[in-house]
């Protein structure tokens, strides 16, 4: 089991122990989703050939209200095939490629729908990005709570050593209401970024430190 720990490398007391059983349990619908994914990339496929034939009807028609219709359908496809294949990108084994920390953080706060305040050196890591940018985004909305309109996170950034260290944080400091089965989300989280050689814990007081190589 994935040690769950502080800053001070003791046993994190602000959320419970990670239990065997709750992991599993996530693991359970993990194991399904090879196989989801080759039905639903069925599924998309025919509804990418439907909407192609709706809107050539509607063109050819002269259909102005069904024309509308069939580009909103089709923009909304392009969103959920976004969503499809960030997912499906983390089941795959992907090496690791040098990317910049402010792009990486700017996707994970997009993923977890939410806007970062503060500065982020112009540093590079090497990481699996599909994972990393999914462990960041559980890290940001971890600190930042519920998901509502203007939702954001602080991030103190140094940068020394070879190594990135950054202290993520509500606005203000402030204590967000703790989400359902926080332990399980960064035991996931650490598991992800340890990964990529590098660590997560639990800050005082609030929020959470991450430590990245970085050059």
């Amino acid at each position: 089991m994935i040690d769950h720990l502080d800053e001070d490398g003791k046993p994190c007391a602000r959320h419970p122990a990670t239990s065997v059983e709750s992991i599993l349990a996530l693991a359970m619908v993990g194991s399904r989703i090879p196989s989801f994914h080759h039905d639903l990339a069925s599924k998309l496929q025919s509804l990418v050939m439907a909407l192609d034939e709706i809107s050539e009807l509607a063109e050819a028609g002269g259909d102005a209200d069904a024309q509308r219709a069939a580009a909103t359908a089709t923009a909304s496809l392009r969103e959920v095939q976004a969503l499809f294949n960030a997912n499906r990108a983390l089941t795959r084994a992907a090496p690791p490629v040098r990317i910049s920390l402010g792009e990486l953080i700017g996707r994970a706060a997009e993923r977890a729908g939410l806007v970062v305040h503060g500065e982020i050196p112009a540093v590079h890591v090497e990481a699996n990005v599909s994972a990393l940018t999914h462990a960041l985004a559980v890290v940001f909305d971890l600190s930042a709570g519920p998901i509502k309109l203007g939702r954001a996170v602080e991030i103190a950034a140094t940068h020394a050593g070879g190594q990135v260290t950054l202290a993520v944080r509500a606005p203000g400091g402030s204590a967000p209401p703790a989400p359902a089965h926080p332990s399980e989300m960064i035991a996931i989280a650490t598991f992800a970024i340890r990964r990529d050689r590098g660590d997560l814990r639990c800050a005082r007081g609030t929020g959470f430190v991450i430590k990245l190589p970085a050059t």
